[in-house]
């Protein structure tokens, strides 16, 4: 859950989307690409901004992702890919669940349950704002 800025570089600051890319990030196309991975549940938002930093405006897209109800998400497939080489990869297998470890999201082990279930039995707590989820894949 949270932001996403892709377009920019680690500073912050605009570089720009590669040419034709800037429409994968409508928000009807980029939900529809990830629901062929995850189950019905999944909420984003997503929007692509054209920023000016004095050479010219470039397109950064915004993203949101919305906790999700369950707390977090189990792929429903495998999101398979063709690298530059013409080799088929694996980026993510159908039932797995990632979570975040600093600013990684890495398979999730037996300390995210713990902790998981220590969000959710928190008193007043609605289980929302795990930070558990998936990371997606660009095809």
């Amino acid at each position: 859950m949270g932001y996403l800025v892709v377009g920019a570089d680690d500073n912050g600051a605009p570089v720009g989307l590669p040419g034709g890319q800037p429409p994968l990030f409508d928000e009807a196309t980029l939900s529809a690409k990830i629901a062929k991975y995850l189950a019905p549940g999944f909420e984003i938002r997503s929007a692509v901004h054209y920023l000016d930093d004095g050479s010219g405006p470039r397109p950064v897209a915004l993203v949101w992702v919305a906790p999700h109800p369950d707390g977090w998400c189990i792929f429903t497939r495998n999101g398979d890919y063709t690298d530059s080489s013409g080799k088929v990869r694996t980026a993510f297998r159908n039932g797995d669940v990632y979570a975040r470890h600093g600013s990684r999201s890495e398979p999730w082990a037996q300390t995210d349950i713990t902790a998981a279930r220590a969000v959710t039995a928190a008193p007043g707590s609605s289980g929302r704002g795990l930070a558990f989820g998936t990371r997606c894949m660009a095809e």
